[in-house]
C-alpha cells in the first residue's frame, strides 16, 4: 500500500491528527519529510515519543522518504506523511514521490503571510508553489479535520 496520505502541517504530530486523521486513513506508520528535523537527534525524539502507543513514527529528510517510499520495506503499510511546509511537498514531489492530493491542514500565521483559509497561512511564494503542483495535477485542499467540507485551490 504504501503512501496513503500526505499533509503540511508545522506542528506535525498533535491531537487532529492522532485522534482524526489517523482513523481517517486508518495509517499504522507516520513518517515526518523534513530536512532540518532529520538532522536534529533531539528534536526526532521529541517527535517520535508524541506519536500514540503502537504507531512507529520516523522522521527523514526530504528526498530520504522518497526513497524509502519508492522502495518495498512499506508496502504492505498505510504510511501517513507529514511535511513541515510547502517546501518539503515540492521536493517530495521533485525526488519522485507519487502523489495526486496534498491536505494543507496547519500552517501557522507568522511575518509575511496572509490568512487563506481558516488557521491556515501562507506566503505568496508558498501559494506559488501550491498552484505550481496543482498545474501537475495535483489536488490541493485546505482541510483542517476531516468531516469539514475544505477548500480545493
Amino acid at each position: 500500500m504504501g503512501l496513503v496520505f500526505l499533509r503540511i502541517d508545522d506542528r506535525l504530530i498533535h491531537g487532529q491528527i492522532v485522534t482524526t486523521w489517523m482513523k481517517e486513513v486508518n495509517s499504522n506508520i507516520i513518517i515526518i519529510a523534513n530536512d532540518l528535523l532529520a538532522k536534529d537527534s533531539f528534536m526526532k525524539r521529541m517527535i517520535e515519543l508524541a506519536a500514540p502507543p503502537g504507531v512507529k513514527v520516523e522522521v527523514r529528510g526530504v528526498k530520504d522518504t522518497t526513497e524509502v517510499l519508492g522502495g518495498e520495506r512499506f508496502e504492505k503499510d498505510r504510511v501517513m506523511v507529514l511535511a513541515k511546509t510547502v517546501e518539503d511537498v515540492v521536493g517530495l514531489h521533485k525526488h519522485g514521490l507519487g502523489f495526486d492530493y496534498v491536505n494543507v491542514g496547519g500552517m501557522g500565521a507568522k511575518a509575511g503571510t496572509k490568512v487563506v483559509y481558516r488557521n491556515i497561512s501562507c506566503s505568496d511564494t508558498q501559494m506559488e508553489l501550491l498552484h505550481q503542483l496543482k498545474a501537475e495535477g495535483i489536488e490541493i485542499e485546505f482541510k483542517i479535520v476531516p468531516n469539514e467540507k475544505g477548500m480545493k485551490i
